[in-house]
This record gives C-alpha cells, sequence and structure tokens, in this order.
C-alpha cells in the first residue's frame, strides 16, 4: 500500500524551544515541571505536535530523533 505512506506525513525535523508558561511534563508520572517544548514537522515544515517535556525526557527525544538522522533545531 504505497499510496498510505503518502498520507502519513513523515517526521523530517524537530524543533526544540524553551518554554516558560507552567505545564506539566507529558511523559512524568510524578508530575514533573516541563521545561522544553519538543515540535516535530514534517517535509513542509507543518507541525506534527506541540510536545512539553521536563529537561530529562527532553533529551531522551532529542537524542532518538538524531539517531534517526532527524534533523534538530533551536527556536526562540
Amino acid at each position: 500500500a504505497p499510496s498510505s505512506r503518502i498520507l502519513q506525513p513523515t517526521v523530517v525535523a524537530v524543533q526544540v524551544g524553551k518554554i516558560s508558561f507552567d505545564a506539566p511534563c507529558k511523559y512524568c508520572r510524578v508530575g514533573r515541571r516541563a521545561t522544553t517544548n519538543i515540535r516535530p514537522v514534517d517535509y513542509i515544515g507543518r507541525p506534527m505536535a506541540d510536545l512539553n517535556e521536563c529537561t530529562p525526557h527532553a533529551d531522551q527525544l532529542i537524542e532518538r530523533a538524531r539517531a534517526k538522522n532527524i534533523e534538530v533545531s533551536t527556536r526562540d
């Protein structure tokens, strides 16, 4: 089903930004405060998600993206 792959956007880059608002980490069960926003984007630069994480979880996601050769950039 090659056509179904066209409908599934692929993450080609990840934008990383610091957050200044109060939000819980998406992945922490202990409710740690999120410090970083990770935004995966598709090939035309469309955001696919907005994920707010604590620093250790953000670092894990960034490492995973780099391991898959996904471009990681910072934004203000």
